[in-house]
């Protein structure tokens, strides 16, 4: 089995590069080859003003390849404003009346447009993972339906359910936070960030999940899959934890 993890996101700390550790747990015996991908912000977060260092970084990361996993990262210059800029050419505001700021929605689908850009074409991956260094170690195991001869095609176990969204347009929303597609899919997300301008979106729907979810919906020949039935709920959980318990208000959210 031939399979690439891409990860996209914030490092938010450098102990979180031993994460990568944990792609080995998570998949079933057989599992011969890895490539990992990550466009890095060149900063540990959104708002630090200093540049890490990139040539420790990137050791901290080498340190993890061998003759299975292989690691291929690209660091960017992470510039806030060009988002916040580009949220106001959308016409979005700053907050989005679903709560959301319209500048992180507009960094992460970069994140995912710039990863995907990093693969290899040439590879023939039996399937690709999306995810973030932070949700890697709450991902139980996906071995219940991927066999060490699995080969996804035209496929995409992408939708979220979870006991509070379960039903009618919110059944639609996409686990992005973690997904798993087949090559196919690669140069739908490397253009994701690319063509925002020619989806007319209004800020009711301006975030990750539904974009991402409308985005692979124009896209009939890919087959779209929900994740129940992968047991990722400590993924699920995290989420439902974090939405109900911080002060999830704009007076809250204005001042981040």
């Amino acid at each position: 089995m031939n399979i690439a993890v891409c990860f996209t996101g914030f490092l938010r700390s450098l102990s979180q590069v031993e994460n990568i550790n944990h792609i080995y747990n998570i998949f079933p015996v057989g599992l011969q080859s890895v490539t990992v991908y990550y466009s890095c912000p060149n900063k540990i977060e959104e708002n630090d003003e200093v540049i890490f260092d990139q040539n420790h970084v990137m050791g901290l990361f080498k340190q993890h390849e061998n003759d299975k996993m292989k690691i291929n990262i690209q660091f960017r210059e992470y510039d806030r404003n060009e988002f916040v800029e580009k949220a106001k050419h959308l016409g979005l505001p700053y907050i989005t009346n679903t709560n959301y700021h319209s500048h992180r929605i507009l960094s992460c689908l970069n994140g995912f447009s710039e990863t995907a850009k990093l693969i290899n074409a040439n590879e023939n991956y039996n399937f690709i993972i999306f995810t973030r260094l932070d949700i890697i170690t709450h991902v139980r195991s996906i071995s219940d339906i991927f066999d060490n001869n699995i080969r996804l095609k035209n496929e995409a176990y992408i939708w979220r359910t979870i006991p509070y969204i379960s039903s009618g347009d919110l059944a639609n929303h996409t686990e992005d936070r973690f997904f798993i597609c087949s090559c196919e899919c690669v140069d739908i997300i490397k253009t994701i960030y690319g063509n925002l301008c020619n989806l007319n979106l209004s800020e009711d729907i301006f975030c990750t999940e539904k974009i991402l979810g409308i985005v692979f919906n124009m896209h009939e020949h890919i087959k779209k899959y929900h994740l129940y039935k992968l047991e990722v709920y400590e993924v699920f959980n995290k989420y439902a934890h974090y939405r109900v318990s911080i002060k999830y208000t704009k007076e809250f959210l204005s001042n981040m």
